[in-house]
């Protein structure tokens, strides 16, 4: 079995193969680990993710994000994504991360 992991912190990959084969001795059933640097996508992913764990961190997420999105009934789920109801959407990983970066100011 193969699976691929990506660092919450960086966005880098860490492949895993529970299936691997040795290439001198041909032995399977080995595990192999490969890590892979982070690209473009990951790294976004990253981002979203350190700027969810910010939001959660604060005092009252909540009452934040209905200031920062100027919108009382918004809502912060238990993973730190923002409903923001008087658009009917959830916010986007962008204003997540702008979102944190104003917590970080106020």
């Amino acid at each position: 079995m193969r699976y691929r992991e990506v660092c919450a912190h960086c966005g880098a990959y860490r492949d895993t193969d529970t299936w691997a084969q040795d290439p001198e001795t041909g032995e399977q059933g080995l595990t192999s680990i490969t890590y892979l640097p982070a690209d473009e996508q990951s790294e976004e992913w990253a981002e979203v993710n350190r700027a969810r764990r910010a939001i959660l961190a604060c005092d009252d997420p909540t009452a934040a994000a209905a200031e920062k999105f100027n919108d009382l009934d918004a809502e912060v789920d238990d993973v730190g994504d923002v409903w923001l109801d008087g658009r009917g959407a959830w916010a986007t990983g962008a204003q997540l991360v702008e979102f944190a970066e104003w917590l970080e100011e106020v």
